[in-house]
């Protein structure tokens, strides 16, 4: 059985991926005399960007845990194992 994607999650974490690198990015944009938009863009949009990224993150893999419990017969603990520890093997 193949496990469809939900593409809005990927969607709304690619946005939310834009979004904080363009925030760090207009600095290098703006000139020296709009200074205080470079201050109220990163007072107002840079923690919806962080937030909104890890929120959907951990959404994502908590559908992922319960798409891999349900479809493959594994050991709980395995699972749980592999999907939080094996990522921060390669880094």
């Amino acid at each position: 059985m193949k496990i469809q994607r939900i593409k809005s999650i990927d969607i709304f974490r690619g946005l939310c991926m834009a979004w904080m690198i363009l925030n760090h990015l207009i600095s290098w944009w703006l000139n020296n005399k709009y200074s205080w938009l470079h201050g109220i863009t990163v007072m107002i949009l840079d923690p919806i960007g962080a937030s909104g990224f890890l929120f959907i993150s951990g959404v994502s893999i908590a559908l992922s845990y319960k798409n891999r419990v349900t479809s493959v017969e594994y050991n709980h603990r395995w699972l749980r194992n592999y999907i939080f520890f094996v990522p921060f093997v390669f880094f």
